[in-house]
């Protein structure tokens, strides 16, 4: 065991990080295919999975949050043991003097670029980056460039002894994300979205348009060349049929549904599970998928297809608790009644004179959690005081974002339940206006509802809850105070407190416990 013990990159252990490193390895060496660690934020995930790495090479650590990446690259004691690759658009091509993207460098606008005039291996920024990165012991990532690079051209990534996705919960979304089907004037070329936009949903028909477009162009591109215009809508016709034949041949097999989105439409699987194995699972040895949020763990297997690919005794589980005194991350109930749909418009202004209760009582910034843009909105349409009050648009959400950790105040959240770090001063308040459960408008969710999914609902609202808890209580000297508005929070939580982190549960008001747990009370 002394080996593993040996990679351990820090120079010391936190509490239970060598526990847990222990307990991985004789997971992996007893034959365990896929690890799931769910361990809170504080423990040093990082740490732990950079020492597994190093022992199972060749290996890759993926992260679906690039300021995590940037951490571990800005880490003394971690960067030196990865090579770090990115999607194409990060990187110029050194033939055009690095003005140009990769992507519509010169080797994708004239002939025989590679290998008469570029020895790209070595000569061109991604590639030669990709093939370093091919070679290490451990290549970084994010998770949607490790899932993309199961579809583009040579060179990939091929199998390793181990994977590590990191803040893995929502896995098969990030699948999702990647293979959905977009049609519209930002995926198709000017010409054929033209042709198309009439009846963007008949997939057939546009590939055949898709694929003479690219006959043509290629003819133009080993005959005189294309323009720079020419080689980005060339590249976007290329990626959009790779992804339209993937959705031709799966469109049996899957449940697609077609969602309005960019002015045009958007296929997007209702289920995951069927792509995982072919994009993740059949890709690698052994799996650590390591998160605060797995909560419970069978939904989580089926819907990332696990139990298509693992037997049950290859998989094992693993719940570590929080070292941070429950005394500096306390949640307050503040409950105005239901903030449900058919709730709301009686409970609203229960709700925004409470948060103005909680504003005028607690010094420091604010995070209030919202599940949509229109009920930020409301809420703040109804505030008597907007100073200070920062509402970000889905187009200015970094930047409104930069502005309130920079000035202070109060920032009105929609999505940011996970990929921050605001440790310290940056937040000690938080208010959960309503429960994060997803939208029941949205097709795909009423879709999954249809099918009495009811389980996978209260499981995504608990992690996204779960997740925006964690934001503003970084370190076991850090101190927050999370707030909550909404009675169906609490129901939730009753729902399912069997399946919540115990580091969690302790935190939750005891005149909110389920009462036949109340003999816990006393102990």
């Amino acid at each position: 065991m002394g080996g593993i013990i040996d990679l351990f990159p820090m120079p010391s252990f936190r509490p239970k990080q060598k526990e847990v490193l222990e307990k991985v390895h004789e997971f992996f060496e007893n034959g365990k295919r896929l690890v799931l660690l769910q361990a809170p934020v504080g423990f040093g995930k990082s740490a732990v999975n950079t020492a597994l790495c190093r022992y199972y090479t060749p290996s890759i650590y993926t992260t679906p949050q690039l300021n995590l990446i940037d951490q571990i690259m800005g880490d003394r004691y971690l960067s030196k043991y990865f090579v770090e690759i990115k999607g194409r658009d990060n990187y110029r091509c050194a033939k055009d003097r690095y003005l140009i993207p990769v992507r519509y460098g010169l080797c994708r606008r004239e002939k025989g670029v590679i290998p008469d005039r570029c020895n790209h291996i070595v000569e061109c920024p991604y590639y030669s980056q990709k093939f370093k990165a091919i070679k290490s012991p451990i290549a970084l990532m994010s998770t949607a460039y490790y899932i993309v690079d199961a579809y583009l051209e040579p060179p990939n990534f091929g199998n390793r002894n181990l994977i590590v996705v990191d803040e893995g919960h929502m896995l098969a979304e990030y699948v999702a994300d990647q293979i959905s089907l977009e049609v519209s004037h930002r995926t198709l070329p000017a010409e054929i979205w033209r042709l198309c936009r009439s009846n963007p949903t008949d997939v057939r028909t546009i590939v055949g348009l898709v694929e003479n477009y690219l006959k043509t162009k290629q003819s133009k591109l080993d005959d005189s060349g294309l323009t720079e215009e020419e080689a980005k809508e060339f590249e976007k016709a290329r990626e959009w049929l790779s992804k339209a034949l993937r959705f031709l041949e799966t469109e049996v097999l899957a449940e697609w549904v077609w969602l309005d989105r960019n002015g045009g439409k958007i296929a997007r699987p209702v289920y995951s599970r069927w792509f995982m194995e072919n994009f993740i699972w059949g890709r690698g040895e052994r799996f650590l998928i390591s998160t605060a949020t797995i909560i419970k763990p069978k939904i989580w297997m089926y819907e990332n297809g696990a139990d298509l690919v693992f037997d049950p005794g290859e998989i094992a589980f693993i719940d570590v608790g929080m070292t941070f005194p429950a005394e500096n991350r306390q949640i307050v109930d503040m409950s105005i009644g239901s903030m449900g749909y058919s709730e709301q418009a009686s409970n609203l202004d229960s709700a925004v004179r409470m948060f103005e209760y909680i504003r005028g009582t607690n010094h420091g910034n604010i995070a209030v959690h919202f599940p949509s843009y229109r009920l930020a909105q409301e809420f703040y349409n109804r505030l008597s005081n907007k100073d200070g009050v920062y509402l970000p648009t889905p187009e200015n959400r970094d930047v409104v974002l930069n502005e309130w950790k920079k000035n202070g105040g109060v920032l009105f959240a929609v999505a940011y339940h996970e990929g921050q770090d605001w440790k310290y001063d940056t937040c000690t308040v938080q208010v959960l206006a309503k429960t994060l459960y997803p939208d029941t408008t949205d097709p795909i969710v009423r879709r999954r509802l249809e099918r009495g999914n009811y389980q996978w609902l209260m499981w995504v609202a608990l992690v996204k809850c779960i997740q925006a808890y964690g934001r503003a209580i970084r370190a076991e000297d850090d101190r927050m105070v999370f707030y909550v508005l909404d009675e169906k929070f609490w129901d939730l939580l009753r729902r399912n407190w069997s399946s919540l982190p115990s580091w969690f549960r302790e935190v939750v008001p005891k005149n909110r416990w389920p009462k036949k747990y109340s003999k816990e009370l006393n102990q």
